[in-house]
C-alpha cells in the first residue's frame, strides 16, 4: 500500500472551505482541489444517472474499486465521504436504514437479471480491511510501519450492521465472499450479530436449492470459522442440540422416543434443532435431505466436512454428538455410504456434470475427519469387518418402548398462571446398541432385514416388541406366497395402467389358482418385500393383468421375474396402493383380508382356530444374548400457554458439578409458543441411562410476541411480494480487537482469575460475577 501519491496530494476536505474556488486557491491546491471537485461530480450522479443505467454501471464501481486500492490518500478521502455508507444505501435501494440519506427514484434489477454490484461489495471490502475492525496492515516500503486504521462513521456501521445487506446479498446470489469476509470480523465478540446472522443463515438454507444454498454456505463459513467465547455458541445456533425425535403412538397412547414406532433403523430418531426459535439445525437439514434432495445435502456435506476437518472445535463438537440413527455410532457414520451411493448414481445417469466432483471432494476431507477419528480411538490400522459394531466416542443406547411419562414439576410464569413450565419424566426400556452401518447388531437376525424391521417374525408377546411396535405402523398381510422381489415404483405404476376403480379387476375375478401347501410359502411382512402382481398362473397358463387373456404356454422367466401365486378368496386395497399421497420408499399398505372364509365361518370356536393357527405360523427367534433393562430416560420440558398471545420463551440450562449425564447446551434456547397450545421447549436424553442426570438448574423467562409489520412494495412492477425490514441491531461501539491486544478487552475473575469475553457477566469457570468494563 502507497502512502503518498504523485503529487503529493493528501486529499484532505479540511483544507478546502465550503466556497473555495480554484481561483483563490495556490496553484498546488487548486490541483487538487479540482481532483476533488472531480470525484464529487462522480458520486453526485451515482442516485440518477448511475442508477437509471443499473444493467452497465460495473465500470462505474470498478474505477472506486481501482481508486480505494491505489493509496492512503484514496482511502483518506473515501472515508471522509462515508463511501461505505453512500454505496450500501445505494445497494439496499429502499431497504436502507439510512432514511432521506440520498433519493431513490430508479429501481434497480428484476426478476430475470440482478444489477453487477461485485465491484461495489469488493470495494466496501478494501475500505473496511483498513478499519479497526480488521487486522493492522503495515506499509510495503517499511515493513515495521503501521499504517493508519480508520474509524468508519456512524452511517457506515448502521448500513454494515443492517441484516437486509446480508439478506440481500445471499438471497439473491451477489458476491457473498466480500461480506462474508466484513460479517466474519463483525461478528467477533459481538452475541447479537452473530445470533441474528445464524437465523438468517438457516431460515435461508430451509426454503433454498442447491444453488441458491451457495451464498449461505459461504457466509456460514466465514462466521463458524471464528475463535472467541461465542463460537460454541454459534455451533449449537447454526449446526444444532441434539433431541430425541417424538413419535406419536397412533392409538393416543404415550409418545415413544426411538425405535418403537419406526419400520427401519435407519430413520431418524435424533434430530439435531437449532436454538434459534424453533428452527432446524444444518445437521438436520442435511440427514433429512439425504433422499429427497441428494444433491442440496452433497452441496452442504462438503461444506461441512471442510469445516469439520480444518476447525478442531467444530471436530470435536459433531463427533461427540449422538448418532441420528440406530444403524450409526456417530453422526458421520452415515456419510461415507451415502457419497459413495451419490458417485455411482452420478456415473451412471449424468454425462457432463459436477456432481460427482463435488462428492469426490467431500470423500478427501471425510479420509481426513475419519483417520482422526481412528487415531483418537486409538485404532489406527485396525480393519472392521462388516458384522463388526462401528466404534464410538459415547456408548450408544437403543430406546424402545415408553412405559410411562411422569409430571415432575410445574412452575407458573406469570402471575394469573396461565403460562406454565411442565418438567416431565420419560420410562423406557433401552438395550446397548451395536450398529454396524447397514444393521445393528443387537437385535437377532431373524429379526432384522439390514435396517428394515421384520414385524411378521415375531409376536406381541416376544421381548421384541418392546423396540418395535407390532405392525410397524403398516397393516401386516396375512398373504403368503413364493420369494418375492420389491418394486418399490409398484402403486405409481398400478395408477396408470388403470385410469379409475371401475377398470380394476378384483382380485377374485381373477382364474382361481390350485392352493399351494404351507410349507412351500414364505410369509410378506409388513415393511419387507411385496409382490409384482402383474401376472397370476393357474397351472401351466399364465394370465396378463390387463387383459386377463393367457398368454402362451412355456415362458421363459427372466432372472428377475417370479412366479407368483395367488392365493384364494382374498381382496387388495386397491386406493391404498394406487394412493399418491404414499411416500415414496415407504412399504405400501395393502390389505388382504380372507372376507369368504370369515363370512362362511359363523362359529367362534371355528375363527379361534383360525386365528390360532395363523399364529402358529410366526417362527420362533432366538433370542441368546438379548438383553434390556429400563430407566428413567428422558427429561422434557414443556411450555403450556393458555393466554391469548404468542409468547417468546428463553429456557437456559447451567450445570452445578461436573457430573452431567447429558448433553449440556451453553446457548439460550429460544422458542415461540401459540396462544392456547402447549408445546416442548427442550428435551434431554442420558447418555447412561443407569446413572442420575445430573446437578444442574435451569430458568425459563417468556416476553409476549409482536409481528414484524410488513409493509407492501407498491413500486416495483416485476414483483406482488411483500416486503420488510428487518430489526435493527444496536451497533458495537466499542474496540473490536482479535489480534495482541485482545486480552486487554476480556474480562477477568476476581476470584479464579480466568479471562472471559467482555459480553460475559459471569465467569465461565466459577460463576462469579464479572467487574463491568
Amino acid at each position: 500500500v502507497s502512502t503518498q501519491s504523485t503529487w503529493g496530494f493528501d486529499l484532505n476536505l479540511s483544507k478546502f472551505p465550503a466556497n473555495a474556488s480554484k481561483d483563490k486557491l495556490a496553484l498546488e491546491l487548486a490541483r487538487e482541489f479540482q481532483l476533488i471537485e472531480f470525484l464529487n461530480t462522480l458520486l453526485s450522479i451515482l442516485p440518477t444517472e448511475v442508477a437509471k443505467n443499473w444493467s452497465k454501471f460495473a465500470n462505474y464501481f470498478e474505477f472506486w474499486k481501482d481508486f480505494a486500492a491505489g493509496g492512503e490518500p484514496q482511502l483518506h478521502f473515501m472515508f471522509q465521504k462515508q463511501i461505505i455508507a453512500v454505496f450500501l444505501d445505494f445497494f439496499l435501494e429502499k431497504r436502507s436504514p439510512l432514511e432521506g440519506f440520498s433519493e431513490k427514484k430508479h429501481t434497480m434489477g428484476n426478476r430475470y437479471m440482478n444489477p453487477p454490484c461485485e465491484a461495489l461489495l469488493q470495494t466496501v471490502e478494501i475500505m473496511m480491511k483498513r478499519s479497526r475492525f480488521f487486522p493492522y496492515v503495515t506499509d510495503s516500503a517499511n515493513p515495521e510501519k503501521v499504517l493508519t486504521q480508520y474509524e468508519p462513521s456512524e452511517n457506515d456501521m448502521r448500513c454494515l450492521y443492517c441484516l437486509d445487506l446480508y439478506d440481500k446479498v445471499m438471497k439473491d446470489g451477489f458476491d457473498s465472499n466480500s461480506v462474508a469476509i466484513i460479517a466474519h470480523q463483525l461478528a467477533h465478540e459481538n452475541e447479537g450479530f452473530s445470533y441474528h446472522l445464524s437465523l438468517l443463515i438457516l431460515r435461508g438454507l430451509a426454503r433454498a436449492t442447491s444453488e441458491e444454498a451457495r451464498p449461505y454456505l459461504k457466509m456460514l463459513l466465514y462466521l463458524l470459522y471464528q475463535s472467541d467465547s461465542l463460537q460454541r455458541k454459534r455451533l449449537e445456533w447454526i449446526l444444532g442440540l441434539p433431541t430425541p425425535n417424538v413419535i406419536a403412538a397412533p392409538d393416543g397412547g404415550a409418545d415413544s422416543f426411538g425405535s418403537y414406532g419406526q419400520i427401519s433403523l435407519d430413520e431418524c430418531v435424533v434430530n439435531y434443532e437449532s436454538p434459534l426459535e424453533g428452527t432446524s439445525g444444518l445437521l438436520s437439514l442435511i440427514f433429512n435431505a439425504r433422499r429427497r434432495w441428494e444433491h442440496f445435502a452433497v452441496v452442504c456435506l462438503k461444506s461441512l466436512l471442510w469445516l469439520i476437518d480444518a476447525c478442531e472445535p467444530i471436530f470435536h463438537y459433531v463427533i461427540s454428538l449422538p448418532p441420528p440413527n440406530y444403524v450409526s455410532a456417530k453422526y458421520l457414520d452415515w456419510v461415507r455410504p451415502f457419497l459413495e451411493t451419490y458417485i455411482a448414481d452420478a456415473k451412471k445417469y449424468y454425462y457432463t456434470s459436477n456432481k460427482e466432483d463435488i462428492a469426490q471432494e467431500g470423500l478427501k476431507y471425510l479420509a481426513n475427519i475419519e483417520a482422526r477419528i481412528a487415531k483418537t480411538l486409538g485404532i489406527e490400522g485396525i480393519e472392521r469387518g462388516p458384522d463388526e459394531p462401528l466404534p464410538c466416542y459415547f456408548r450408544p443406547y437403543v430406546f424402545g418402548k415408553t412405559l410411562g411419562e411422569e409430571v415432575l414439576e410445574t412452575h407458573p410464569l406469570d402471575e394469573g398462571r396461565t403460562i406454565l413450565l411442565q418438567v416431565n419424566e420419560v420410562r423406557a426400556v433401552y438395550t446397548e446398541s451395536k450398529p454396524t452401518g447397514k444393521s445393528n447388531l443387537a437385535f437377532p437376525p431373524a429379526v432384522l432385514h439390514d435396517a428394515i424391521v421384520r414385524f411378521s417374525q415375531f409376536t406381541a408377546e416376544s421381548p421384541i416388541a418392546l423396540f418395535f411396535r407390532p405392525g410397524g405402523g403398516v397393516i401386516t398381510s396375512n398373504l403368503y406366497t413364493g420369494q418375492s422381489t420389491r418394486t418399490s415404483n409398484y402403486g405409481q405404476r398400478f395408477k396408470q395402467e388403470n385410469a379409475s376403480t371401475a377398470k380394476y379387476p378384483v382380485a377374485e375375478h381373477y382364474p382361481q389358482a390350485p392352493e399351494a401347501e404351507a410349507t412351500d410359502l414364505k410369509p410378506i411382512v409388513g415393511g419387507g418385500d411385496y409382490e409384482d402382481f402383474s401376472l397370476w398362473e393357474e397351472g401351466d397358463v399364465q394370465y396378463d393383468r390387463k387383459t386377463q387373456q393367457p398368454i402362451s404356454q412355456g415362458k421363459q422367466y427372466g432372472p428377475d421375474e417370479r412366479k407368483h401365486v395367488k392365493p384364494s378368496h382374498v381382496t387388495i386395497d386397491v386406493a391404498a396402493i394406487a394412493d399418491e399421497s404414499l411416500p415414496m420408499g415407504v412399504p405400501l399398505q395393502v390389505k388382504v383380508t380372507n372376507d369368504q372364509q370369515r363370512q362362511a365361518s359363523s362359529n367362534p370356536q371355528q375363527e379361534e382356530a383360525i386365528t390360532n393357527e395363523e399364529a402358529s405360523r410366526t417362527p420362533a427367534i432366538d433370542l441368546t444374548g438379548f438383553t434390556y433393562a429400563e430407566d428413567t430416560i428422558i427429561r422434557r420440558f414443556i411450555i403450556v400457554n393458555n393466554s391469548k398471545d404468542t409468547i417468546g420463551v428463553s429456557f437456559h440450562i447451567a450445570p452445578i458439578a461436573n457430573n452431567i449425564n447429558f448433553f449440556l447446551p451453553a446457548s439460550i434456547i429460544h422458542a415461540n409458543i401459540k396462544p392456547g397450545t402447549k408445546a416442548q421447549v427442550f428435551a434431554i436424553m442420558k447418555y447412561e441411562p443407569t446413572r442420575d442426570f445430573g446437578d444442574f438448574s435451569y430458568n425459563c423467562s417468556f416476553q409476549v410476541q409482536q409481528a414484524y409489520a410488513y409493509t407492501q412494495n407498491t413500486t416495483s412492477s416485476y414483483t406482488d411480494t411483500q416486503e420488510r425490514k428487518m430489526p435493527a441491531l444496536k451497533i458495537n461501539t466499542g474496540r473490536v480487537v482479535d489480534h495482541d491486544e485482545s486480552a486487554a478487552a476480556y474480562k477477568t475473575c476476581i476470584a479464579c482469575e480466568t479471562s472471559n469475553s467482555p459480553s460475559r457477566t459471569i465467569c465461565k469457570a466459577c460463576e462469579t460475577e464479572l467487574p463491568t468494563i
